[in-house]
Formats: C-alpha cells, structure tokens, sequence
C-alpha cells in the first residue's frame, strides 16, 4: 500500500508540470486565435502554431515557476518543508567552480561523442526537438529557459523530491537507478532519454555525495547552458576534425575533478566525526 501512494505522490509531481505546459500553450492559441480575429484577418492555423512555437521558452520559464510553487503547496499542506528536504545548503565558490567545469566537460564529452557516433542520424526527431528547443527564441530568453529555469525545476523535482520520497523507502542505490530512468522517460525522447539516464545518474551520485542540491543544480545549469552556447556558435566540422582530443580532455577534466571532490568529499566526513569525538 505504502509503495502505491508513494508511486501515486510521484505521478502526481510529473504529471503536474506536463498539465500546466499544456494549460500555457493552449492559453496562448487562445489568446493569439482572438488577436487573429479581433485584427480582421482570415484565420491561419499554421501562424498561430509558429507562434506557440516561438513561445516556448516563455512557456517552459512559467510552467517550471507556477510548478514549485504547488509543490511548495503540496508539501504545506502535507506539513513537511520542501525546501529542507531537497537539502539547499551553502557550498563553497572553489566546490562550485570545480562542479561547474565538470559540467562544461560533461556537455562537451556526450555531444562530441553523439557526433562521432552519428547517433543524431539515427534518431531525426531528436533533432528537431533539439532545434524548437534551442534556436525557436532569442539567445537571452533560450539561456534563461532551457540553461536556467529548466535545470534547476528538474533537479528540485528529481534529485530533490523524487530522490528523497524514494530514498525513504528503499536504498539509494535503488533510488539512484529510478529517479535517473524517471529522468529518461521524462524527455519523452529515445535519444535525449539515453544519454538523460546517464547524465541522471551521475547527477544523482554527486547529490548523494555532497547531501546538498546545488552541486547537481549547477552541474546541469552549466551542461544545458553550454549546450544553448554551442548551438549559436558550433562548427560541427570543428568537433569531428577534433572529436578524439575533445573527449580525451573532457575525460581527464571530469576524472580529475570528481577525483578532488570526493577527496573533499571524504576529508568532510572526517572533520565531522573528528569534532564529534
């Protein structure tokens, strides 16, 4: 029973943000329907869908907004603090900038590598997606949307809700490998959703090292900003010509990195118990 309403609390959490975008994208056909209308022109169906096309970043930042803020509800009304449990706590700018590099050699290492296996011409609608997602706006609202608000919505609601409502009942080994294919089944993609369960479950190792939301959020702020950079300004012959240097530097960068923060990590722990004795 307990695993049924924990399952139940779980949809309810995805389902939300997925029923609110809708709710905002049928908002905007409306309203863009009556300005069609009240303007006197014939209706066009194909300008009003460029149009919810173009509106997408808008769309993502208030859906990912009006979102938390009902699970901010949820857990008031469920007498629990959100905030507390998803584990926001300070952490230093030294940790931050090394978590941050980890991200921009992270991104660097999965797009070359989907470049150098060609797995983009085996999925096309994985580009397509990309396409809306990252070239329908403009660079300021697409960096906003796709590099800020939409990270830190996913890392709140996977690495911080769903993480810690499984972790109370199984190990977070367990914990780690279902939040990461929740991610992938999230994406609705097969290829977003492949390299989306890698890149959940390491996010979902980092947050379980540091206890601490903002190493995983700013991991993948960083991931997805670098992302909405490379898609302005990428040559993708650069990244071919150059694909086995790319990866082998993005490798040793994210080693050596992981290597110092879970140094870090355990140097931590042995303060605490030091101080405890």
């Amino acid at each position: 029973m307990k695993y049924l309403k924990l399952s139940g609390m779980i949809l309810l959490y995805l389902l939300l943000y997925f029923i609110i975008q809708v709710i905002l994208f049928i908002s905007v056909g409306i309203v863009e329907g009556v300005r069609y209308a009240m303007s006197g022109r014939s209706f066009n169906p194909e300008s009003i869908l460029d149009i919810i096309a173009g509106s997408m970043s808008l769309v993502i930042i208030l859906s990912t907004v009006v979102t938390l803020l009902i699970y901010l509800l949820i857990y008031k009304l469920r007498k629990r603090n959100m905030i507390e449990l998803c584990r926001f706590k300070p952490i230093g700018y030294g940790k931050m900038a090394a978590i941050g590099v980890l991200g921009i050699a992270l991104n660097f290492f999965t797009v070359t590598t989907l470049y150098v296996t060609s797995a983009y011409e085996y999925f096309p609608d994985h580009n397509e997606i990309m396409e809306a997602l990252l070239m329908s706006d403009s660079f300021v609202l697409t960096l906003l949307a796709i590099g800020i608000f939409a990270p830190i919505f996913e890392e709140i609601l996977f690495r911080g809700i769903i993480y810690n409502e499984l972790k109370e009942h199984m190990s977070s080994n367990l914990v780690i490998i279902i939040q990461a294919l929740l991610f992938a089944i999230y994406h609705m993609n097969m290829l977003q959703g492949l390299y989306a369960f890698v890149l959940g479950i390491f996010l979902g190792v980092v947050y379980k090292w540091y206890k601490n939301i903002w190493a995983p959020i700013v991991i993948h702020v960083i991931y997805n900003s670098t992302s909405v950079v490379l898609s302005r300004t990428a040559d993708q012959s650069f990244v071919l010509n150059n694909s086995l240097p790319i990866i082998l530097v993005s490798l040793i960068v994210m080693s050596a990195i992981l290597y110092l923060l879970y140094k870090g990590k355990r140097e931590d722990i042995e303060e605490i118990c030091d101080e405890i004795k």
